[in-house]
């Protein structure tokens, strides 16, 4: 998706026409599908560190494409997203999926649940839009509201992703992300968050800029993992 200086994510999904054509659009290519596959394998991996049927926070869920991944694998999920269009998209996607699933409306630097609610917080493909002090903040939300575990998916940055990113703006391709971040805004965004990284899955190492990074809460004081 090709975005402009004024995108906000916030408000471009509260549109039903955005939410209804969301899926269509967004996988209509062939590249476009088989870089969701990877995206899902990727995750496969990274949430080899919880147990059968642990509860995952789906946020933001979008029109819950990776929740139903989710649900397939055996968790118990809760989507929650901003938008009331998009969960009525995710509740008819994923109608049947016999109680294990739940939807909430909020926004993710505020998260409508109390403290250690979940196994684990799952973001996808949504904090490479958010700038940094607003990451920090839904960071922190989510590391209140999991019991262990966050993953999370962004766009990297580094030399080689600079110099990929510049080449394709040469050819009239608009960046999909604005904020991508480097290995030192990642480090100081987990510390800031309370919450330390454990492992890293790439959806297409050097092809693609995502990396899905799996971290841990560290307790207050003494620095160690929860």
């Amino acid at each position: 998706m090709k975005q402009n200086d004024s995108f906000d994510p916030r408000l471009h999904y509260q549109s039903r026409e955005v939410a209804e054509k969301y899926d269509q659009e967004r996988f209509a290519s062939f590249a476009d599908r088989l870089f969701q596959r990877a995206g899902l394998r990727a995750l496969s991996r990274a949430l080899r560190v919880l147990g059968s049927e642990a509860s995952l926070l789906d946020a933001a869920c979008g029109t819950g494409r990776f929740s139903k991944a989710l649900l397939i694998w055996g968790f118990r999920v809760t989507c929650l997203d901003i938008s009331h269009e998009m969960i009525s998209v995710a509740k008819r996607q994923l109608n049947g999926a016999d109680g294990r699933v739940k939807f909430s409306r909020g926004s993710a630097d505020a998260l409508p649940f109390c403290d250690e609610a979940f196994d684990a917080v799952l973001s996808m493909r949504f904090m490479p839009h958010i700038a940094t002090q607003q990451r920090r903040i839904m960071l922190g939300e989510m590391a209140r509201v999991s019991r262990r575990w966050v993953v999370f998916s962004n766009t990297y940055s580094n030399r080689w992703y600079e110099y990929r990113r510049g080449l394709k703006r040469r050819v009239g391709h608009v960046p999909p992300t604005r904020y991508p971040v480097t290995e030192k805004e990642l480090h100081e965004e987990l510390r800031s968050a309370g919450l330390r990284e454990t492992g890293r899955c790439w959806t297409w190492r050097f092809l693609s800029e995502e990396v899905l990074v799996v971290c841990e809460k560290v307790s207050e004081g003494d620095g160690k993992l929860l």
